[in-house]
């Protein structure tokens, strides 16, 4: 992206509407829309915006709620409120407090939820989640270290490092809290595959992996291991084979 910074600035104070173009600074205060394709090196939003074109925001900060109708590019992205986009999203850094959600495919360097996180399908370096998700295709990530604090779906899992634990492995006030509003606490899917995967409270079809522990809570149906396999006696796995 290559928006130069003598662009100028603009702000909506209230409510309001931009129309697309190439900005330096964008903020709103309110209630916003922006109409059009749209490049800014900063969009801050403060109460709710919406963005009806693709846009392309070197940085985008959300207090409250936004909204992009098309793609998203950029390189860090922080979230507290909601976020949603029917198109892909493309960020190098991704942290929310609250609920993202995308229609689409997200593609990402590292990633940091606190509360829920829903997509098509997703491509990390780096993925941690404490909260809850719903992945309808493949979650692929060198790192996935995810805490469950509600019901996580994903159809697939793989990468390097695969990390599943439930919330009682870390205790917290207000993780405690938090859990009190949500009774399934467990994770859905139908293959995980990585190089070392630890598992809690999973559920899943096949889980293939080098070094692979099967932790409290887990009913799994077939186990494919290469180097190490640790179960639980709190675990249920139909089949374990050496491969």
């Amino acid at each position: 992206m290559d928006v130069t910074t003598d662009l100028q600035d603009v702000s909506i104070s209230g409510s309001g509407k931009i129309i697309g173009g190439r900005y330096n600074k964008i903020k709103i205060s309110g209630s916003g829309k922006i109409s059009g394709e749209v490049e800014a090196n900063r969009l801050k939003i403060s109460g709710s915006g919406k963005v009806e074109g693709p846009a392309v925001i070197k940085e985008l900060q959300v207090s409250g709620h936004c909204g992009f109708d098309d793609s998203l590019e950029g390189e860090s992205c922080t979230v507290s409120g909601s976020f949603h986009s029917r198109g892909n999203v493309h960020m190098s850094q991704l942290k929310v407090s609250g609920s993202f959600s995308c229609s689409q495919s997200v593609k990402l360097v590292d990633a940091q939820i606190n509360g829920y996180f829903k997509a098509d399908k997703l491509e990390a370096e780096e993925f941690r989640l404490e909260g809850s998700m719903n992945i309808s295709k493949e979650l692929n990530a060198h790192v996935t270290d995810v805490i469950l604090y509600g019901p996580c779906r994903v159809h697939e899992i793989g990468g390097e490092t695969i990390s599943i634990y439930s919330h009682h492995s870390r205790p917290g006030l207000f993780r405690a809290l938090l859990s009190l509003f949500k009774s399934d606490h467990s994770l859905t899917a139908n293959l995980i595959e990585g190089t070392q995967v630890y598992l809690e409270n999973t559920r899943a079809n096949v889980v293939r992996g080098g070094r692979v522990t099967i932790g409290p809570g887990c009913r799994i149906e077939q186990v494919e291991y290469m180097d190490a396999l640790d179960v639980s006696p709190e675990a249920q796995v139909g089949n374990a084979i050496k491969i």
